[in-house]
């Protein structure tokens, strides 16, 4: 299992990188391969060559996992990578076009070349891009040439404001602190702004953690007022196993299902939600569907789960 809240796993069919950026200054991937060894030199452009690593034995690890999830691709690394060669890039994209159970989260730093690579990019194959200043926004307008049907930000560590984004053709928004000794603070007003955005536009907004020492440190996002929401969203799922988590929800005050009162994702408080049948035809044995009663927003949830915290547990 993944220690990472947005996936369930990882796959690191490369490991290996070199900073591109201010989001790389501590970076956590670099610095747990050199504690582990795995690494021998700091992960400089200089020492690329020696520093990333193909691990062509690793492609075939996919097809032994038993239970759909959704798959972090390179969390040690970066797949597209200018190092990394075209014809690996090409094996990596086969195993996941083949396996369709599997939602693949990409992430890079270089959505230049991403958004070159002709492959085949199936439905489960998420493509994202790290920004952490304004200075990288520019990435944006990459990620979009990408034809994948997912599309997402990571803007992790976000170490300022970005002001107004242009959101066009992005599925999903995450935002997160730095971790680790050194971290550079982060102020919840820059995640909020970010979130608020998200909601005008209706994206799914994830709030993955506060700057702290460690990761997954506060959790929740602080608003103005000092109250706290966790903001646990995903976009549309590609696979059964994750319909519930299209759910538009961020935090339930009210913990049980019989009051039915959920923190709705467009109202922002608490509101009624009437029980439904499922509208999805094919999961409408063991799903239901409840309906915002103020402004009508749909979320689900199977029969046999509860929407607890604004997740289906």
């Amino acid at each position: 299992m993944a220690k990472i809240s947005w996936t369930d796993k990882t796959w690191n069919p490369t490991t290996g990188c070199s900073r591109v950026s201010s989001g790389c200054d501590n970076c956590y991937a670099e610095a747990l391969s050199l504690r582990q060894g795995w690494s021998k030199k700091p992960w400089t452009a200089e020492n690329a060559d020696e520093n990333i690593i193909l691990h062509p034995d690793r492609l075939k690890k996919p097809y032994s996992w038993r239970s759909p999830a959704r798959v972090f691709v390179n969390s040690m690394s970066d797949l597209f990578h200018p190092k990394i060669p075209k014809a690996f890039v090409d094996e990596v994209f086969a195993v996941m076009n083949d396996l369709p159970q599997y939602t693949f989260q990409i992430l890079t730093k270089r959505p230049r070349r991403a958004a070159s690579y002709r492959g085949e990019w199936s439905v489960n194959i998420w493509m994202g891009t790290s920004i952490e200043s304004r200075d990288t926004l520019y990435r944006i307008d990459f990620l979009r040439q990408c034809p994948a049907k997912t599309r997402f930000l990571s803007l992790e560590p976000l170490l300022e404001s970005l002001g107004e984004i242009d959101l066009d053709g992005i599925h999903w928004v995450i935002v997160g602190g730095e971790s680790g000794p050194g971290y550079r603070e982060m102020d919840h007003s820059w995640a909020r702004e970010i979130r608020d955005q998200c909601v005008d536009r209706n994206i799914p907004f994830f709030f993955k953690q506060s700057a702290a020492s460690r990761t997954e440190m506060g959790t929740s996002l602080i608003e103005a007022d000092g109250s706290k929401n966790v903001w646990n969203n995903f976009p549309l799922a590609t696979s059964a196993r994750h319909l519930a988590e299209q759910i538009p929800i961020a935090a339930s005050t009210d913990r049980t299902r019989e009051k039915q009162r959920i923190y709705c994702f467009r109202c922002r408080q608490p509101t009624p939600h009437a029980e439904m049948p499922c509208d999805y035809e094919e999961y409408a044995e063991n799903w239901l569907m409840y309906v915002c009663g103020m402004c009508g927003l749909k979320a689900y949830a199977r029969k046999d789960l509860e929407i607890i915290g604004g997740k289906v547990s």
